[in-house]
């Protein structure tokens, strides 16, 4: 090899380390602010004002005649999209309940506009001193290492539904596991539900059905559903966002493991609520906005929606819905006890339709439960993702802490 080509390789070199240095560097920063172990700051990243990039919890203020937060900081003012109400109701149910940690955030499905984007840690420091409604700042909301669990099977299904290969009553057989390679896929609660349709496997979060669903759409055509939805791409935000993660292998063990949700995709709260808004608005994943406007001396200048995205078509996008209304209003399925008590609707004067997930860890043992959805009447009008952890100590579940939430949302409160 001559020595020009040595050159030019060792230079390549340089640059690559020095790129995966920076690249570790940002996501190791939100880890640990995610942790609690430094302050929550947000980073370098490209933001919509030299402003944003330096936004501290305590620059967040409340204008109680305009109803909106704001902040006022080196000559600009910025209005924020967040709800004040809602948003300190989120905040103060995650204090009430205290889980190790906790994000619940909505979205205008037909905007972008976020509503909510509230966070909660345990271990957090000076937790309960934090200004109220301010925590949409906090890093975590926007940090991508969250195991997707079984709200991947939204991706499974729409891939299936997209390549003509399965339907919603289409059926499959569930024996209560599936072996695949050199493993074996089991139901969550081990229950056998013999012949269900794709709908009822949906609802019922049976990891089996969509393992055969996976391995049918294969490793390709799966891991581009993802990136459809948003995944192994950079997600257009106000903040600085980590991009959601979809790798796993091309044996059969590992395509089952993603296409029901136990391996292979990570997100973060706010894209796991940018999928849930995109079932709400017939397919279309609106950019989504926590600024309104800013104001920087020469005017306010009000921030415009945009389409981010257009994963799924409008028929798949309603067929996923009427799944995802099995799963929080019929009797025995995975949601339905987070919003129904004594057999009756908890969640106020609105309709909620939503995907659970559920994943464990045993280092530190930390379990992981979602919600997704949205509401198709009655007001607020949102899409939403709830995420909760908790370790030996139960206290909630992602799908509980929702219903609370549109029970007193609900009412006003």
């Amino acid at each position: 090899m001559s020595n020009k080509a040595k050159s030019k390789i060792f230079a390549w070199a340089i640059i690559l380390c020095l790129a995966q240095a920076a690249a570790l560097a940002f996501i190791g920063k939100n880890w640990l602010a995610k942790k609690g172990l430094v302050p929550a700051g947000l980073g370098t990243a490209p933001a919509a004002s030299d402003v944003v990039s330096s936004l501290e919890y305590s620059d967040v203020r409340l204008d109680e005649k305009a109803g909106v937060l704001f902040t006022e900081k080196n000559g600009t003012k910025i209005v924020y999209t967040i709800d004040p109400k809602l948003q300190t109701l989120a905040e103060k149910l995650f204090q009430e309940f205290n889980p190790v940690a906790g994000a619940f955030v909505a979205i205008d499905a037909r905007t972008g506009d976020v509503i909510v984007m509230a966070s909660h840690a345990r271990n957090r420091k000076n937790g309960d001193s934090l200004p109220e409604g301010s925590t949409f700042l906090d890093p975590a909301l926007r940090n991508s290492a969250n195991p997707m669990a079984s709200i991947a099977k939204i991706v499974t299904a729409s891939a299936a539904m997209r390549h003509g290969l399965f339907g919603p009553t289409d059926t499959l057989n569930c024996a209560g596991s599936f072996r695949a390679g050199g493993g074996v896929i089991t139901d969550p609660v081990g229950v056998s539900h013999g012949q269900i349709t794709m709908a009822d496997a949906l609802a019922k979060s049976c990891n089996p059905s969509f393992a055969q669903i996976g391995l049918k759409v294969g490793r390709d055509r799966l891991l581009e559903e993802f990136r459809l939805f948003g995944f192994n791409r950079s997600i257009e935000f106000d903040l600085p966002a980590l991009e959601s993660r979809a790798a796993f292998g091309d044996d059969e063990y590992s395509i089952a493991r993603a296409g029901s949700g136990f391996h292979g995709a990570w997100m973060s709260p706010l894209h796991a609520a940018m999928i849930a808004s995109t079932i709400s608005n017939r397919g279309v994943m609106m950019r989504p906005r926590v600024i309104r406007s800013i104001d920087a001396g020469g005017g306010e200048r009000p921030a415009k929606p945009a389409a981010f995205l257009n994963p799924m078509s409008e028929k798949n996008a309603v067929a996923i819905e009427k799944m995802m209304d099995n799963t929080v209003n019929r009797p025995g399925f995975t949601a339905y006890r987070g919003f129904h008590h004594n057999g009756r609707y908890i969640g106020g004067d609105t309709h909620v339709v939503g995907k659970t997930g559920s994943l464990s860890g045993n280092n530190p043992a930390e379990m992981y439960t979602w919600l997704i959805g949205h509401t198709t009447e009655g007001s607020p009008d949102i899409a939403f993702a709830a995420m909760v952890v908790n370790d030996e100590r139960w206290v909630i579940k992602a799908a509980s802490f929702s219903g609370q939430f549109f029970k007193h949302a609900g009412r006003g409160k």
